[in-house]
C-alpha cells in the first residue's frame, strides 16, 4: 500500500484496537510494496484489476466491513463488490466533476455509506445515495512530518512538489521566479519519508493548480497538509478542494489561477515577513507554528482515525 495510507490503517490498527486488512497491488508506479498482490494493468487506476487470490483473501477475512478506496467507475470496484458478500460496504470516492452512470451509478446506490474527500464528491453522490459525509482519506503522521531538531538551513525559498504537469501548475511557478534570484526546488520523484527533509529545507510550498474541464484538485492536497506539518508557509491557487480545506488554515495566501504574478508577489510577502537577518549575519527564519497546530488539530491520524472509527462504528 502506499506509505501514506499504510501508516494510516497500520496505526488504527494499533491506537484503536481493531483488525485491518489491507488489499493493495504490489507493483505500482515502477514502485515495489511489500505485500501487495500482483495486479493486472498495474499503474492504471482506471483498468487495474485484483487476482483471484486477493479476492479469496478478502472473502477469507471475513470482516465487518468492506472499506473500497477506490472511484466507483474504476474496474476494481465492480470486481470486488461482486465477489465479497456480507459486510458492510463503505466505498471512499475523490471524483468531483464525472457524473455516476451505469455500474458506477449502482455501486454508488448500493454502498451503505460513501465517505467523500470533498464537497463537489458529495453533491454528486447525493444523487445516488444520501448516506455521506466529508473526510480526508487518510490522517497524517505528525511524529514524521515536523520541523526537524537541529533545525535544517532552508535554504529554498519554495518549493514545488508533486507532478510536473500543466495542470499542477509547473509553469506558472516556473514563469513567476524565471527572471528573480528567489532559489525554487521542484522536487519530484522523492521518496516518501524523504519529503520531512525536503520540506524543511524550504520556507514556502508552491501549490499553484489549475482547473481543467477533465480534473480540478480534490483535496489540499495531501502534500500541503505534510509541508503544514514542517512549518512552511503555501502560496495556493484557488482551486476547487484546495480553497475548501485550506481556506481557514494560517500561514495560507490562496491567489487566483494561472497568475505568476501573483503567485511571486505571495511569495515575496512571506518572505518579507517572516525572514530577517540577525546580528551575526545569518538569516533567522520564523516558521509557520500557527500552520503547524493547525494541521496537527484537524489532520493527524489521530483525528482523522476517530472520525473514520466513529462512522464505520455506526454501521
Amino acid at each position: 500500500m502506499a506509505t501514506r495510507q499504510a501508516i494510516f490503517y497500520n496505526g488504527l490498527s494499533t491506537n484503536h484496537g481493531i483488525e485491518v486488512q489491507q488489499i493493495y497491488p504490489l507493483d505500482w508506479n515502477n514502485h515495489r510494496r511489500m505485500g501487495g498482490y500482483p495486479v493486472s494493468n498495474p499503474g492504471d487506476m482506471m483498468a487495474y484489476q485484483l487476482p483471484q487470490v486477493a479476492l479469496d483473501d478478502i472473502a477469507r477475512f471475513r470482516s465487518d466491513i468492506l472499506y473500497l478506496q477506490n472511484e466507483a467507475y474504476c474496474k476494481v470496484a465492480p470486481q470486488i463488490v461482486k465477489w465479497v458478500e456480507g459486510p458492510k460496504f463503505v466505498i471512499f470516492v475523490w471524483e468531483n466533476i464525472r457524473e455516476y452512470e451505469g455500474e458506477s451509478k449502482h455501486i454508488i446506490e448500493s454502498a451503505d455509506y460513501v465517505i467523500c474527500g470533498n464537497k463537489e464528491a458529495e453533491d454528486l453522490v447525493k444523487k445516488h445515495n444520501p448516506k455521506t459525509t466529508i473526510l480526508p482519506q487518510v490522517g497524517i503522521d505528525f511524529d514524521l512530518f515536523k520541523p526537524m531538531n537541529p533545525p535544517l538551513d532552508r535554504t529554498y525559498d519554495g518549493i514545488f512538489v508533486g507532478r510536473p504537469t500543466p495542470e499542477k501548475g509547473i509553469e506558472v511557478s516556473r514563469q513567476a521566479f524565471a527572471d528573480t534570484e528567489y532559489q525554487v526546488w521542484y522536487a519530484n520523484g522523492i521518496p516518501y519519508h524523504g519529503m520531512p527533509k525536503a520540506f524543511n529545507r524550504a520556507k514556502v510550498n508552491l501549490v499553484p493548480s489549475l482547473d481543467t474541464p477533465v480534473w480540478k484538485e480534490q483535496f489540499a492536497p495531501f502534500s500541503s497538509i505534510e509541508s503544514l506539518g514542517c512549518g512552511c508557509y503555501i502560496v495556493a491557487s484557488q482551486s476547487a478542494a484546495i480553497m475548501e480545506w485550506l481556506a481557514s488554515a494560517p500561514g495560507v495566501a490562496l491567489i487566483p489561477q494561472g497568475s505568476p504574478g501573483h503567485l511571486g508577489f505571495a511569495v515575496e510577502r512571506f518572505l518579507e515577513e517572516f525572514e530577517h537577518v540577525n546580528q551575526d549575519g545569518k538569516i533567522d527564519w520564523k516558521i509557520n507554528a500557527a500552520g503547524m497546530n493547525w494541521a496537527r488539530e484537524y489532520f493527524s491520524c489521530q483525528a482523522v482515525g476517530d472520525k473514520l472509527i466513529k462512522i464505520l462504528g455506526a454501521l
